[in-house]
């Protein structure tokens, strides 16, 4: 019940002390015994389905990618329904510093907490104190009268459960929700009926996060419209919180990707170039110093990471953009092998088996999936809405997978129509993916080529 506090920086002004985290070094005892109440909590959680499907901060086979994948495909879909998507991203202040531990108390045994369990969450919360240990020195302690630690095991999990109720504010949004990272959307077919959602549910945002203690801050809550090419959008906005207008911008970087208003990925695509040519500067000014295999290395610890955060919600890019990335591709593998700029790269590709930018969103869409099915999880099926089709004797060779029908490009872009798509190829090559094996797995997706080739077990 004594943390000691050492802060890291977010990023920003290192001279700001606003731009520092603080996260709680606790003992070993104390985060084995929290790891035991996490395991049970979680388990009783997951029984009653207590925690929202939008929640996917430190939750079981959810993911960063997941949450932005599950965001993309409601944008698109509204694109394909010819409807105005409002994205709010809402900015709560130190919000795991200020949770409310009677109110966390209380929701708690509404869940159905009580007992001994909720006597040691009462416990664990009060009477704690913490200290600052910063360039050497300590400070007094000094004791806690709100929050959840964080580095703690056991905080994670109590935020959620407080914050879990936000989805009910408003039936008429979608929420999709990342631990503190809370976004709301909207959509309609008129750009003045989406303004007043908006603004109505910024108010019973406002009335919700007094309810529970916490703060917005509304000059770094921002809101994005998403739109097609041709639909008329006004310059200057009234959405406000609180009497402060929220700032509308044509991008915003969400969980570490860029969303732009016309869902291109352009800006990522920039923002992912920049990281990696500076990287092959750095393996370039050292191509004849370094060896083959540590240049390698290089290449798929920090290149690769950064082509694969998130792939699978951008990696449906336009052409020219995955063209960009190949020339990179194509760059950072003669570096590798110290062959001239003009040198052919495909031989190399195969040699260092290093599957081409076009060809790792089917890799990694099928990879997840078959790791979804071992795993007995849904996530990915339900982002996409996927429908197997009906046994029918009308055809005589139909497809397993219904993939839908897309009215504009955006269409083809969405997890529904992809991931379908790829299933129904497997089965046509005489391929149950339920059934093989990971070795089996590695060896048919080491097929994908630009063609879509696959090939069988």
């Amino acid at each position: 019940k004594l943390p000691k506090l050492q802060h890291y920086i977010k990023k920003g002004d290192r001279l700001d002390i606003k731009n520092y985290r603080p996260i709680s070094i606790l003992p070993i005892f104390s985060k084995c015994l929290e790891k035991v109440i996490l395991n049970q909590i979680s388990s009783f959680c997951a029984k009653y389905q207590l925690i929202t499907k939008a929640q996917y901060g430190f939750q079981k086979n959810k993911s960063v990618e997941l949450a932005l994948l599950e965001q993309k495909e409601y944008i698109l879909q509204n694109f394909e329904q010819k409807l105005l998507t409002l994205g709010i991203f809402v900015d709560f202040t130190q919000a795991f510093d200020h949770i409310d531990h009677n109110i966390l108390v209380k929701k708690l045994e509404r869940y159905g907490i009580r007992g001994l369990p909720l006597e040691f969450i009462k416990s664990y919360l009060g009477r704690r104190r913490q200290f600052v240990f910063l360039n050497g020195l300590t400070s007094k302690s000094k004791e806690i009268i709100s929050g959840v630690p964080q580095g703690s095991i056991l905080g994670p999990l109590l935020f959620n459960l407080y914050v879990n109720d936000i989805i009910h504010m408003c039936q008429q949004a979608r929420f999709i929700i990342y631990a503190d990272d809370t976004s709301i959307f909207l959509s309609s077919s008129s750009y003045a009926e989406i303004t007043n959602m908006a603004n109505d549910v910024l108010r019973k945002l406002s009335s919700w996060s007094k309810q529970n203690r916490l703060k917005v801050n509304s000059n770094k809550t921002k809101a994005v419209f998403f739109y097609t090419r041709g639909t008329p959008i006004p310059l200057h906005h009234n959405i406000a919180f609180n009497h402060t207008n929220i700032e509308v911008l044509d991008t915003i970087k969400m969980l570490g990707t860029y969303f732009s208003s016309n869902m291109q990925w352009d800006e990522h695509v920039n923002f992912v170039l920049l990281k990696l040519s500076q990287i092959a500067g750095i393996l370039n000014r050292n191509r004849y110093i370094l060896p083959e295999s540590v240049k390698l290395l290089i290449y798929n610890t920090l290149f690769v990471s950064h082509i694969n955060y998130c792939h699978l919600v951008w990696g449906t890019t336009t052409e020219s953009n995955l063209h960009k990335l190949h020339l990179m591709q194509k760059r950072m593998i003669r570096v590798i092998a110290n062959v001239s700029y003009t040198e052919h790269t495909d031989y190399l590709f195969k040699k260092y088996n290093i599957p081409k930018v076009h060809d790792i969103y089917r890799r990694r869409l099928m990879r997840d999936f078959y790791y979804s099915i071992r795993k007995n999880t849904s996530t990915l099926l339900e982002i996409g809405n996927l429908e197997k089709r009906q046994p029918s004797h009308k055809t005589r060779t139909p497809e397993p997978w219904i993939v839908p029908r897309s009215r504009t490009n955006y269409g083809d872009q969405m997890l529904k129509n992809t991931l379908p798509r790829l299933l129904n190829s497997f089965e046509e090559a005489g391929t149950d993916i339920s059934s093989i094996t990971p070795s089996e797995l590695r060896y048919i997706l080491c097929s994908f080529s630009d063609t879509g080739a696959l090939r069988t077990t």
